[in-house]
């Protein structure tokens, strides 16, 4: 273990009371407990919460070490729903955050700028869904769905592309897979609200 508290990905996943999807974010930890997210890392040094880092070395906390969550439902803290958002432009991410913010559903978000970070660290997050832009610089979004879609262990994810391109370039470049919703930019968050309400209820 390293000095900070929180156990290496490979640590995390070999510990005996490692439950993988018992688990959220920095953020969504500090939002629940009402500290800061320094806080956070300071109960996980001391090991009054468990905590681990993903392979990328994003923060999680065990949702069981939270004061007031129960597994079984009932508990003051919520179990989230973990959402992946990959989105290149800085003005748009903070749309999204905004956004969700106003919606005052249980979410816990993860963003990420490029394709790359979220393709080598979304099998240790296992995001219920994943919103991502299609345009990026290196490895764009198509890559990284038919990265993912290699993936058996994100089957169940949810994936919503929300792109400036045109149906028609996507086809060309290959098409999306019918599973996966397409909406044009500028984002419709009306349309996003509902379709993000809908999974929280459905988890619940």
């Amino acid at each position: 273990m390293n000095p900070s508290g929180f156990l290496s990905f490979e640590e995390a996943i070999t510990a005996h009371d490692f439950r993988e999807t018992a688990y959220c974010g920095l953020e969504y930890a500090a939002q629940q407990l009402q500290c800061s997210p320094e806080a956070v890392r300071s109960e996980v040094a001391s090991g009054a919460l468990q905590g681990w880092l993903t392979m990328g070395g994003f923060e999680r906390i065990a949702l069981t070490s939270l004061p007031g969550f129960s597994p079984l439902g009932g508990s003051e803290i919520k179990a989230p729903l973990r959402l992946l958002v990959v989105e290149d432009d800085a003005s748009t991410m903070e749309l999204y955050r905004c956004q969700f913010e106003q919606w005052n559903l249980p979410l816990d978000c993860t963003w990420m700028d490029s394709a790359v970070p979220a393709l080598m660290d979304i099998a240790s997050m296992q995001p219920q869904l994943l919103i991502t832009d299609l345009s990026m610089p290196g490895l764009d979004g198509l890559e990284l769905l038919r990265g993912l879609h290699r993936n058996p262990r994100l089957e169940g994810m949810q994936i919503v592309v929300i792109s400036g391109w045109a149906p028609e370039y996507i086809a060309q470049r290959g098409a999306l897979p019918p599973s996966i919703e397409l909406l044009r930019k500028p984002v419709d968050f009306d349309w996003l609200r509902r379709y993000v309400t809908a999974l929280v209820d459905l988890k619940r």
